[in-house]
């Protein structure tokens, strides 16, 4: 790409890149986004620290296709093969994609948002089934998620969420609110060798603290949870 590559006249776009081993030759390289901004989280809920705005996340599994958390504000985003194909509102939703391994197609495509303001930050995939996990923050009061997980309902303010979706990207598996009825977000996501699921995020909520004999810094601003696979239990 050039210096200018990226058409700013017309709203922000994700880029996805491919160099070779020695950095010395582009192998794929791909635009990804509509005709809003993709890649640059502008939501004034979302962005509460320096540099949310460029929060996202890629990964590459062994076969060397690649998974993408962000966000859009384009409501003619690519979307292919996804549970979600709409645009779910508000100022931007987030988005979740994968690529083969030289970027030349898109395997699957999903918007992940309500009517607030939503993005996604980081994603992970489970071995050896290749579910994708995935998580953010929202405003939405009408998030998509599924029942039985930790917290169906929205806490208020801004919270997080964490999803599991199919290694084909054509279903939502599980989903949860993280957080509390104060401010918090979901940045990192990653799972055990037994795919038990981390999440690090922030909050200004009294957050659930347990088993009652783990760490924990009373009214601190940071969390760590420890959830299992299937995101219906807090371990």
């Amino acid at each position: 790409f050039t210096a200018n590559a990226i058409n700013y006249a017309n709203g922000s776009d994700i880029i996805v890149t491919k160099f070779n081993a020695f950095g010395t030759n582009i192998i794929g390289s791909t635009y990804m986004g509509g005709s809003g901004n993709d890649g640059n989280n502008l939501s004034t809920s979302l962005k509460y620290c320096y540099g949310d705005e460029f929060r996202g996340e890629i990964i590459v599994d062994s076969l060397e296709n690649c998974y993408v958390a962000s966000n859009t504000s384009s409501t003619n985003f690519p979307v292919v093969n996804g549970f979600q194909t709409a645009y779910g509102g508000g100022g931007s939703d987030g988005v979740a994609f994968k690529l083969n391994g030289n970027l030349s197609s898109l395997l699957w495509s999903n918007y992940m948002g309500g009517s607030g303001d939503d993005a996604a930050y980081s994603v992970q995939f489970e071995v050896p089934s290749n579910d994708v996990y995935i998580t953010g923050g929202t405003t939405s009061s009408n998030f998509p998620t599924t029942t039985g997980t930790i917290n169906t309902t929205y806490g208020g303010g801004t919270d997080g969420f964490l999803s599991k979706v199919s290694s084909n990207g054509n279903t939502l598996l599980a989903s949860t609110y993280i957080g509390t009825s104060s401010y918090d977000q979901s940045y990192f996501v990653q799972l055990d060798l037994t795919n038990n699921v981390y999440v690090v995020g922030q909050t200004e909520g009294s957050y659930p603290i347990g088993p009652s004999w783990v760490y924990s810094n009373p009214n601190g601003g940071q969390f760590l949870h420890k959830l299992s696979n299937n995101l219906q239990t807090t371990i």
